[in-house]
């Protein structure tokens, strides 16, 4: 016979679950609070500058602090860029969707055919933009060899 004072497995795994989605919910939250952006801020003096946007003001302007000195500066939107790795668009020969790859730059060309280890084996792969600044892209662009190939028009 059942003991009405001691809860049910549904009732522990209620609690369990709501528990778990409210770690999960402040895990996520303290994430996205502490990840800062690089940015590239070109409008000051004649040396780059780098920094993370803290605030706009009432002016619009970007309040970023210099990284390394913790200097309070403003600049326009404008004159900052933020500085992403170099990535380049990939198109497998079966298919039309694209694909972004983190790649050194110099290491592939344009319009080139290269065979590269997929997740599904081995593909050919054609480079079809470069320098696309992607954050999308998180797994390096590795090509085991180019292929030289003529496209017939």
């Amino acid at each position: 016979m059942r003991n009405w004072d001691e809860p049910t497995h549904f009732e522990d795994a209620m609690r369990y679950f709501a528990a778990s989605r409210y770690n999960r919910h402040d895990q996520q939250k303290e994430n996205t609070m502490t990840e800062k952006k690089l940015y590239q801020i070109n409008s000051l003096v004649s040396t780059v500058k780098y920094g993370h946007k803290l605030a706009v003001n009432s002016a619009g302007k970007w309040v970023m602090e210099i990284k390394g000195t913790g200097e309070v500066v403003t600049c326009d939107k404008d004159d900052v860029e933020e500085v992403m790795p170099y990535t380049v668009s990939i198109q497998f020969g079966t298919g039309k969707q694209i694909y972004s790859y983190l790649a050194e730059k110099g290491s592939v060309e344009l319009n080139a055919f290269y065979i590269f280890d997929a997740a599904l084996g081995r593909a050919i792969a054609q480079v079809v933009k470069l320098d696309t600044k992607s954050p999308a892209a998180s797994v390096e662009f590795k090509p085991l060899a180019k292929l030289n190939v003529t496209l017939s028009e």
